[in-house]
């Protein structure tokens, strides 16, 4: 194990490899994924992030959100139109979420089968959403 003082320094240069559009994007995704963690399930920020919360994650933005969370997202301006998202969105923050845990060294929830599976039947199930 690494002491925690190379930890941050690899951290750092990690994150000095990053464009600053990226770590925008990143910080975006991220934010969006606590505030809808917030309104649906009540969960604070916290890694790494269980794979039930991932797999709800997914669920509501392939099926259905419950209308007083989408609602309260487009009122925040955290989500900007009531609707579905892109499946390319949905990848994106799935990928942030991916990426925050393998950098961190942290079990990473978005490499579970059932997540990859449900990725994959969703782009042929939903093919609205790739529009």
């Amino acid at each position: 194990m690494l002491p925690d003082d190379i930890k941050e320094q690899l951290k750092s240069i990690i994150l000095s490899g990053i464009s600053k559009n990226t770590l925008k994007s990143y910080s975006k995704d991220l934010k969006y994924l606590w505030a809808w963690a917030k309104l649906r399930l009540n969960v604070d920020e916290a890694y790494p992030i269980d794979l039930a919360m991932i797999l709800t994650f997914l669920t509501d933005h392939f099926v259905k959100m419950p209308e007083s969370v989408e609602n309260a997202l487009v009122q925040t301006g955290i989500k900007k139109k009531m609707g579905p998202l892109k499946y390319s969105t949905i990848k994106r923050r799935l990928f942030t979420i991916s990426a925050f845990h393998t950098k961190q060294g942290l079990k990473n929830p978005c490499k579970h089968r059932m997540v990859i599976e449900v990725m994959q039947k969703a782009k042929r199930s939903f093919p609205q959403l790739s529009r």
